[in-house]
């Protein structure tokens, strides 16, 4: 797995995601703007995960 840096963004905090995953994906077009509205459900593990997290991309449909 490679590695995300994190980086504050106004009161939270962001990590990046490979852009030609969400190219694949249609989340992104070839210029890598967005394309549509687009959620990411996070989701800590527990407690005793060790600080892991579940991102699930969520598209609404249409």
């Amino acid at each position: 797995m490679e590695m995300r840096k994190l980086s504050p963004a106004g009161g939270c905090v962001t990590v990046s995601i490979p852009i030609d995953d969400l190219r694949e994906r249609g989340v992104v077009d070839e210029d890598g703007e967005l394309v549509g509205n687009h959620w990411a459900k996070v989701e800590s593990l527990g407690e005793e995960s060790d600080g892991d997290y579940r991102l699930e991309l969520v598209s609404p449909t249409m």
